[in-house]
């Protein structure tokens, strides 16, 4: 089975994309979902615990965007590490 790896500029514009979402998440937040003030009627312990899961996702969106932008010939040229970075991504 012959596979044929995507372009770089495809994998860079993914990660742009990544990057973009990382950076736009906090007014989806705020202005879309007036998520701010629905956490207000949780517990503190829960309140935290949705804020600290919201800086997970931003976290994981940048990192993914900035590793795909940065490490493209590494992805490109496959291995292991490159495996587990797309499936990681994909289930992500």
């Amino acid at each position: 089975m012959n596979i044929t790896a995507p372009p770089d500029w495809l994998i860079i514009t993914a990660g742009f994309g990544q990057i973009f979402t990382a950076l736009i998440y906090p007014f989806v937040r705020h202005k879309v979902f007036d998520w701010y003030n629905d956490i207000k009627n949780l517990r503190p312990l829960n309140r935290q615990i949705a804020k600290t899961y919201g800086y997970y996702i931003q976290g994981l969106n940048f990192s993914f965007g900035l590793m795909s932008i940065l490490m493209v010939e590494h992805l490109l040229r496959g291995g292991p590490i490159a495996l587990g970075f797309s499936v990681i991504v994909a289930f992500y």
